[in-house]
């Protein structure tokens, strides 16, 4: 058949390894070119050092105890909630495209990642880890046949 030549292919010299890092490095790289999203190539702990270090020259660690970084979370989370509070679902996807709005809201994500960021890093808590094992635990919690498409708790399911 004519289309065998394009669907052919030859497994002898396939390296599943090398296809793995070869795809990875690209989807990095398409997360680096696109400039919304440096996600790809900036890890959680290159940005928890920048703000330590914005905090330290600041002289801010006396005023960062548990307590007052969880209430800086909520506060910033709040203000992000705030921000499509009286809106529809269609009016809060429409918002999305208004930049000025979309500004106010990364400054309010900025903020939360802020705290967020100076609270693992001072009480040293590995976010990356936690997020993993927080994944594994609700793949228990919520598996894919009772979860799928239900947005019922995982102890209503």
């Amino acid at each position: 058949m004519p289309c065998e030549k394009f669907i052919k292919f030859d497994y002898s010299n396939f390296d599943k390894c090398q296809f793995a890092d070869s795809l990875l490095a690209k989807l990095k790289r398409d997360l680096s070119d696109d400039p919304l999203m440096s996600d790809g190539s900036t890890t959680f702990g290159e940005v928890a050092l920048k703000v330590e270090e914005f905090c330290k020259a600041r002289e801010w660690d006396q005023f960062h105890n548990p307590k007052d970084l969880a209430i800086g979370i909520l506060t910033e989370a709040s203000e992000l909630l705030s921000l499509f509070r009286f809106k529809s679902d269609s009016e809060s996807l429409r918002s999305l495209d208004d930049q000025v709005f979309r500004s106010k809201i990364g400054e309010e994500l900025a903020d939360v990642q802020y705290f967020l960021l100076r609270f693992s890093r001072l009480y040293r808590f590995d976010l990356s880890n936690e997020l993993e094992h927080k994944l594994k635990l609700n793949e228990a919690r919520y598996p894919v046949g009772k979860a799928k498409g239900s947005s019922k708790k995982y102890d209503e399911l």
